[in-house]
């Protein structure tokens, strides 16, 4: 049975990941081993692939409105660390 992947759930490469993202392989790679990355499919050990949505995703989560804002989970977390005036 041969069934179409829809785009958003349509598996990339990570060259293609990559020139999504308009980064290098390697900057992938790197984000794969430390963290902070987009999420990944590892389908066999060498065989890793993104799935558009997750790209996507990993897009709308750097969106800030100026290059203070620390974005939605950060500032959240900074607010509650600050401590209170008196």
């Amino acid at each position: 049975m041969n069934e179409i992947l829809s785009v958003e759930t349509r598996l990339l490469t990570a060259e293609e990941a990559a020139q999504y993202l308009s980064v290098s392989p390697k900057s992938l790679e790197t984000w794969r081993t430390r963290g902070g990355g987009p999420r990944f499919v590892r389908l066999r050990s060498r065989a890793i692939r993104y799935r558009l949505s997750d790209l996507n995703e990993f897009v709308e989560q750097g969106v800030r409105a100026s290059t203070s804002d620390p974005g939605g989970t950060v500032r959240h977390l900074a607010l509650r660390q600050m401590p209170q005036r008196a």
